[in-house]
């Protein structure tokens, strides 16, 4: 639900931007938007990372990296590292598809603190 919110508000800004489905040419880029994106794959994390280390900059609209790849569960939020902590409250999945069948169209939300980090 963050990512077409992201876009309209992008967009009714006047903001230009592009879509990536990849961070291959992220370097590219001054600034990314991250909306929503719950699992990070190891590679991705790395690319992240290198992309962060070399001056680049993430604005996080929604959980970003609190899972692994192919969403299983992590030690620890990739974020984190970075002093974002997330509270999650997950929901016991039914049988079935969608999975949350109670709450087909309902947006969840995550509560984003910074901790330890200078503005």
């Amino acid at each position: 639900h963050e990512y077409p919110e992201a876009c309209r508000q992008l967009m009714t800004r006047g903001y230009t931007f592009d879509v990536i489905t990849d961070l291959d040419h992220a370097a590219e880029y001054r600034l990314l938007v991250l909306s929503s994106v719950v699992c990070l794959s190891a590679t991705e994390q790395a690319s992240l990372d290198t992309y962060l280390h070399e001056g680049g900059a993430v604005l996080s609209a929604g959980p970003l990296g609190i899972r692994g790849g192919r969403g299983r569960q992590t030690d620890a939020c990739w974020s984190s590292k970075y002093g974002l902590i997330y509270d999650v409250e997950e929901r016991e999945m039914m049988s079935g598809f969608p999975p949350f069948q109670d709450d087909v169209g309902k947006a969840s939300v995550a509560i984003i603190r910074a901790e330890g980090m200078s503005s």
